[in-house]
């Protein structure tokens, strides 16, 4: 640790003090920040609604993924029908010419 220099903590003799209307540059510099930070806050979404959009979204992918699951089941149950009354034709129109 560095000992207190009495010397740094005096302000400089020379220098007037600011008018009482007037800021120092370190309290504006200060202030932007903060009044920057509290608008990127407000800007920014809280974790909370983070969490809600991200489930959201969750519940409908996994609603699409359903919907495209079930549509693939019913195409594959359409076509091995189709196959089944194709080769059940084809045997009863080969039956129907030997007769």
């Amino acid at each position: 640790m560095q000992p207190d220099n009495p010397e740094l903590n005096q302000p400089d003799p020379g220098a007037q003090p600011p008018a009482e209307g007037e800021q120092q540059p370190a309290q504006t510099a200060e202030a932007a920040p903060q009044t920057g930070q509290q608008a990127e806050a407000e800007r920014t979404p809280s974790l909370e609604e983070l969490l809600r959009r991200a489930e959201l979204l969750a519940a409908e992918h996994h609603d699409a993924w359903l919907r495209a699951k079930a549509e693939t089941e019913n195409v594959r149950r359409r076509a091995q029908e189709d196959i089944a009354k194709a080769h059940k034709f084809a045997i009863e129109k080969f039956a129907a010419d030997l007769l």
